[in-house]
C-alpha cells in the first residue's frame, strides 16, 4: 500500500479551506466548489493527486460514509 505524501495530504487540505472561503465569499456552494476542485486537481484534469493512491481512495470512502450518516442525521423516520 503506498504512503501518503506530506505534499499531497497539505495540498488536498489547503485546496479545500481555499474552496470554502471563496465559496462563502462568492455565495456558491461549498459542496459543489469542493467537487469542482476534486476534479481540477485529481487525475483527469491536473493530475496532481494519484487515483492509484490507495491512502486517499481510503480517506475518500471514509469521507463519503461520514457525509451519508450526516445526511442520515438530518431525515426523521416520519418524514421518510
Amino acid at each position: 500500500m503506498e504512503s501518503l505524501s506530506l505534499f499531497q495530504v497539505t495540498f488536498v487540505m489547503l485546496t479545500a479551506i481555499f474552496g470554502y472561503i471563496f465559496a462563502i465569499k462568492f455565495k456558491q456552494s461549498v459542496i459543489s466548489t469542493h467537487v469542482i476542485l476534486g476534479i481540477l486537481i485529481g487525475p483527469s484534469f491536473l493530475g496532481i493527486i494519484e487515483s492509484s493512491n490507495e491512502g486517499f481512495k481510503l480517506l475518500a470512502e471514509l469521507g463519503a460514509i461520514f457525509l451519508l450518516f450526516l445526511a442520515g442525521l438530518q431525515y426523521n423516520i416520519k418524514d421518510v
